[in-house]
């Protein structure tokens, strides 16, 4: 089970208000029917009962409730821990292979290998974002290109692949805060399943919230373009208000773009729609870089 740990450092409230539900509960019982109340040391059992019952629950029951109902992009900020996760910037050589390997399982055969990825993060150090547990195990992690106009725009139309991106088609860490085309190219957890994305997609999308803000200037509206290749990206992406611009018959690469223009008050919006999750991650080495 992915991270089980996360999920009971957060139980705490939980318990104690299943506990007062249960001992209630078992009360009314013991009311109805006079019979019990012969128990001996009654009070001690009903609480001992009690706690052993809200005990399986919290442990067994709602974690299976939880980890096997269908997907929903708005459940991605439940199940995080606070103050678990870190954000490890910018791109550092020894975080390639990590990266290479959570976006090999993730993406399949849609998975750009790992010698041209790392000509971009060479180009542009600032591209890569690395999602780190209490103990900076690699865990996930982001990256977002600022493309140069004339290539996006080729981009966009479908006549050019993410292949075909090179790294003198993507802005500089000094050039980027300018882009009006950004291209998100991927957002992963280290195991593809419903759990991790639960746990740790949520404090993830926050991150890369964060990061557009605090490495782009909105004195322009920025146009973001992504490309899913997997049920769960494209989910999100309408979550976010993302729709399809070129379907995947035009494109050489036969996959939908979808695209959204933001703006500075969506960001706004956006970060206030999910500020809960602010708690639960640390940003700080994005204010290191910052202007």
């Amino acid at each position: 089970m992915i991270r089980y740990w996360y999920y009971l450092k957060n139980v705490y409230r939980q318990l104690i208000f299943i506990l007062i539900s249960t001992i209630g509960f078992f009360g009314a019982i013991v009311t109805i029917e006079p019979s019990l109340q012969k128990i001996q040391n009654l009070p001690a059992f009903l609480f001992v009962l009690s706690l052993l019952v809200s005990i399986g629950i919290i442990l067994i029951l709602f974690p299976l409730f939880k980890y096997t109902t269908p997907f929903d992009p708005k459940d991605l900020w439940i199940f995080s821990a606070r103050s678990e996760l870190s954000i490890l910037f910018p791109y550092e050589e020894k975080y390639l292979k990590p990266v290479n390997d959570i976006a090999k399982l993730y993406f399949s055969k849609n998975y750009t290998n790992l010698s041209f990825v790392k000509k971009w993060y060479i180009k542009n150090p600032f591209i890569l974002s690395i999602l780190a547990d209490c103990d900076r195990r690699i865990i996930g992690y982001f990256d977002i290109l600022p493309l140069k106009e004339d290539f996006a725009l080729e981009f966009i139309i479908g006549s050019k692949k993410e292949t075909d991106i090179k790294p003198e088609y993507i802005l500089s860490k000094d050039e980027m805060h300018e882009a009006k085309y950004i291209y998100f190219a991927g957002i992963a957890v280290a195991q593809n399943c419903r759990q991790a994305i639960r746990l740790f997609g949520g404090p993830l999308l926050y991150a890369a919230i964060i990061y557009i803000e605090t490495f782009y200037k909105f004195s322009s509206p920025k146009k973001i373009i992504s490309i899913p290749v997997t049920d769960c990206g494209r989910k999100l992406l309408k979550e976010f208000g993302f729709t399809l611009e070129t379907e995947k018959a035009s494109r050489l690469d036969k996959l939908d773009l979808y695209s959204r223009t933001i703006y500075k008050c969506d960001i706004i919006k956006i970060k206030r729609q999910y500020r809960f999750t602010k708690e639960k991650i640390d940003l700080s080495s994005y204010s290191k870089y910052s202007d």
